[in-house]
């Protein structure tokens, strides 16, 4: 897990944040290449789940009540469906053309 913040205040703002929202994982400053990397973003937050390969699996806008049981039952989708590609099988999140 890797948290990117973008147009989010001075560093001193930011660890502030940090701390008020009691985030437990490493948070670094993204700029507007960072942004275009990921395809925009049209919202806050914004969560992108990447596989191993740096590919964008999912994309999730907004803070929801469901957002964190979705996104456990994609990461288990995601593993399952590497597990598979890894024995030999075709991949349905990233079809091998």
């Amino acid at each position: 897990m890797l948290g990117i913040t973008v147009q989010s205040g001075t560093d001193a703002e930011i660890r502030a944040s940090v701390e008020k929202l009691d985030i437990k994982y490493p948070i670094v400053v993204g700029d507007e290449d960072v942004v275009k990397g990921f395809g925009g973003i049209r919202g806050f937050p914004a969560t992108f789940l990447v596989d191993r390969h740096g590919r964008i699996y999912k994309n999730y806008l907004g803070q929801y009540p469901s957002k964190h049981a979705q996104i456990e039952r994609d990461i288990q989708q995601l593993l399952r469906a590497e597990s598979a590609v890894s024995r030999g099988a075709r991949n349905p999140a990233h079809p091998i053309p």
